[in-house]
């Protein structure tokens, strides 16, 4: 599954059991769940809480990093960070911001994106 432009993996375990994966910013989070809809659900959790404890200052971004334009839904992915950090939108557009200038982006919202699997 995918949310908040983030690759989820789910598999069953044991019998009941379900584990669930992802990788933010180079580190590997994962969990279980009692079904399969409740990894996921906690995984989505994981997910908003790990984007909520990354660093709001750009010059701790890193590559691969989820962000977003403040006041719009418009998600995208620091994509190269040498001497200014350049987003790459899903909509197909390039940004690039010095990492001291005030500029209307960061750290990717807490709510899942629109045809998001659940």
């Amino acid at each position: 599954m995918e949310y908040r432009g983030i690759v989820v993996g789910i598999l069953q375990s044991i019998p009941n059991g379900w584990r669930w994966q992802f990788e933010l910013n180079g580190t590997s989070k994962c969990g279980q769940g009692f079904g399969r809809q409740n990894a996921a659900h906690r995984a989505r959790k994981a997910i908003d809480a790990a984007i909520k404890d990354t660093p709001a200052d750009r010059s701790a971004w890193q590559v691969g990093q989820r962000v977003s334009r403040k006041n719009h839904d418009e998600l995208g992915t620091v994509v190269e960070i040498n001497g200014q950090v350049k987003v790459k939108w899903d909509g197909g557009r390039t940004s690039y911001f010095r990492h001291d200038d005030k500029a209307n982006v960061e750290i990717a919202p807490p709510y899942p994106q629109p045809g998001a699997a659940p």
